[in-house]
Parts: structure tokens; C-alpha cells; sequence
């Protein structure tokens, strides 16, 4: 079995790593916001209501869908820069959450952004190497696509994004990984924080700008007017 590329962050990845001088996967097709709103929920817990499956179980289980990925790769982990499984630290699974077209759109100044979300069955497990300090995410798939009602790990890869990610998370642990079609950018929002915001997880590429809160308003402008800042594709 060939480790397969997860879709959903080809085009914003494969930038970044541009940026970052890293190596990054080439964009694959990417799935519509139909495929995720056709996604039935988690064993009840996940689905339309925008909030995060929390459940230590099912972080258990996508925990687990990520150790048996890496497991059955072994051979290739060392291109990827990783060592052998039993040497890679995992973290907390994080969930994508949707801001879809639509919800852009209809989106109101002031709004808080949680409520404009729309939780997926898609989740990222952050992989470190415990010598080399080497990151990477692990893409897990959920329920219509189980094995044997099993989750299932389906790629690995995303370094640069993985490592931004636990910067975030460092210094805002509430924070949520934010996926806005059909531009497929990356984004995230901090709950916790008083003025609603989304920042690009591309603004990378201005040094340390993606740990500088944006306004949500300001980040969804070009959006409602179809242009994606950033990406290679779509609109201008």
C-alpha cells in the first residue's frame, strides 16, 4: 500500500512549503463542501453543530488510526524525515472544521466565527520525531470510512503546517484548524479571544505574521468578493 496524500490541504500546503523551504506533497483534487455535510457524524458526537468532538474516546481512537498508519509505513517514514514509530511522540488530534462558501458569505460583522463553523470528519494527528524534532501531520478518515469499524489513517506529510500548528496551539490551546472551500485555504481562530477572528495560516510567508491575530471580517473581504489571496488558483 502506497501512503496516499490527504486532499483537503494540497494546494495551501504545497505553498507553504514553498515558503518554508520544505518538501510538500503536489495538490491533489479536492473534495467539495458536499462531501463533508455528507459525512455522518461520529458515533453521534460530531456533525453540524460546530463544536469540537471533545470525547477522550474518539481522540483515543483517532490516536490510534494514526499509530497503525505509521505502523504499517514504516519503510517510508525516513523520507519524510522521521524515525521509527516507536520514537514519534503524537498530540492531540486536531479537527478541520468548515467555513463554507455559503457561511462566508452570510457572515456578519461581530459574529463570533465558532458559530459560522461546521465541524468535518477529517483530522490531522501531530507526529514529532523525539531526536530530530521532525514534525508532520497523520490525515485520519471517519466513519464511512472505516475498516471493520475502525478509523483509518489515509496520509502523512505537512510538515511546515504541522509545525505551525503547535506554535499556535502553544500559545493559544483553544484554537481551531479552519478549512475555507473552494479556495482550500488554511486558517485558524481563537474562541478565546474577544474580537472575533481568522488568521491565514499562509501569512507564514511574512515571518511571524500568523501568530498575529486578524480580524475575521478583515480576512473574509476578499472572499465574499471570490478572490483568494495566496493561492495559486481560483478566482483573482
Amino acid at each position: 500500500m502506497n501512503i496516499t496524500r490527504p486532499s483537503l490541504l494540497g494546494v495551501a500546503c504545497a505553498l507553504i512549503g514553498l515558503c518554508c523551504g520544505a518538501a510538500a506533497f503536489a495538490a491533489e483534487p479536492q473534495p467539495s463542501a458536499e462531501y463533508y455535510r455528507s459525512l455522518p457524524a461520529a458515533a453521534s458526537r460530531a456533525g453540524a453543530s460546530g463544536e469540537q468532538v471533545s470525547g477522550s474516546l474518539q481522540e483515543d481512537e483517532v490516536v490510534s488510526a494514526a499509530r497503525r498508519f505509521l505502523e504499517s509505513h514504516r519503510s517510508s517514514l525516513p523520507s519524510m524525515g522521521l524515525g521509527e514509530p516507536e520514537r514519534l511522540k503524537t498530540g492531540r488530534p486536531v479537527q478541520v472544521f468548515e467555513f463554507s462558501m455559503e457561511a462566508v458569505r452570510a457572515y456578519k460583522k461581530g459574529r463570533p466565527v465558532s458559530k459560522s463553523l461546521q465541524a468535518t470528519q477529517s483530522w490531522y494527528v501531530p507526529v514529532e520525531d523525539s531526536g530530530t524534532g521532525e514534525a508532520a501531520f497523520v490525515d485520519v478518515g471517519c466513519c464511512s470510512e472505516k475498516i471493520e469499524g475502525r478509523l483509518i489513517g489515509k496520509g502523512l506529510g505537512w510538515s511546515p503546517l504541522a509545525k505551525k500548528w503547535k506554535a499556535v496551539t502553544a500559545k493559544w490551546p483553544d484554537a481551531k484548524l479552519v478549512s475555507c472551500p473552494p479556495g482550500q485555504a488554511m486558517y485558524y481562530t481563537v474562541p478565546s479571544s474577544p474580537a472575533p477572528n481568522l488568521t491565514p495560516m499562509s501569512s507564514f510567508e511574512k515571518g511571524d505574521d500568523f501568530l498575529k491575530l486578524k480580524g475575521a471580517e478583515e480576512t473574509l473581504k476578499p472572499l465574499k468578493q471570490g478572490r483568494y489571496p495566496g493561492l495559486g488558483a481560483g478566482p483573482r
